[in-house]
């Protein structure tokens, strides 16, 4: 099990499903092609550093940030990412920034985007959470990424 720091955010693209590591990559490029300036700001999560995110802004001081308990979250499944524009080299959150067009490029890539959280990006398909937190349980998370990426073609926006 991979773990880290849990104040600190993970952008290292190996610890995502291969797949999906890969195809972020490019539909980041692209959008960067495309005068996008967004980059990687969380990729992967281990279920403490989600529990740590969860506890903010309810046991801990701040913000709610996420409404995902450990286990809840695609992050641990390493599906999912959190994308954040750059401007002058310094993570920006402006609420004007052109997120429908970041959006469009990764639904051209096949990429499941939220409409309440802009930043989120995931590649689950028709999987439910509750079915990749017993796969991962009982059979590992390359099975898991096995399944997922098998279900590539049944994406839903």
């Amino acid at each position: 099990m991979i773990t880290h720091d849990v104040s600190k955010i993970n952008r290292d693209f190996q610890y995502l499903a291969p797949f999906f590591s890969l195809l972020l990559q490019q539909a980041i490029t692209e959008c960067q092609d495309q005068g996008l300036p967004i980059y990687l700001f969380e990729g992967y999560r281990c279920a403490a550093r989600q529990g740590y995110l969860f506890e903010q802004g309810r046991s801990r001081e701040g913000k709610i940030i996420t409404k995902a308990r450990p286990g809840h979250s695609w992050h641990q499944y390493g599906v999912a990412a959190d994308l954040c524009f750059k401007h002058n080299g310094q993570w920006a959150w402006h609420k004007d920034d052109p997120w429908d067009k970041v959006h469009q490029v990764m639904h051209d890539f096949g990429f499941e985007t939220l409409s309440w959280e802009k930043a989120h990006v995931q590649w689950v398909g028709e999987m439910t959470i509750a079915k990749a937190k017993q796969i991962t349980q009982d059979h590992g998370m390359l099975v898991l990424w096995t399944m997922i990426e098998g279900n590539k073609g049944k994406i839903q926006h």
